[in-house]
């Protein structure tokens, strides 16, 4: 369980890093099409897996018999809530 809940949070921050990266690229280059489609496609995958992350946060930290260390339980909590601070701001303020 620890394991898998520690690969959620790793992919969600693989998946913020590159929203980061393509969102800024799109804002460059704005006749490349693709790159808004790609930082919405990693956009969705970051909120589909923060979501199981969360969802595994508490079982893991029930299941355990040390609870995780408190630095990668912060990480995993910021990384997993990012993407949907993200599309609640994207959906409220705008693209």
């Amino acid at each position: 369980m620890t394991v898998l809940w520690a690969l959620t949070a790793m992919t969600v921050f693989g998946c913020d890093v590159g929203l980061a990266v393509t969102r800024w690229l799109a804002r460059n280059h704005p006749d490349a099409p693709r790159l808004v489609l790609l930082s919405e496609l990693l956009l969705g995958a970051a909120v589909i897996i923060g979501v199981i992350a969360l969802i595994l946060t508490p079982v893991v930290v029930r299941v355990r018999r040390r609870p995780p260390p408190r630095s990668f339980l912060f990480f995993a909590i910021l990384t997993a809530a990012a993407p949907l601070a993200a599309m609640l701001l994207l959906f409220t303020v705008g693209r």
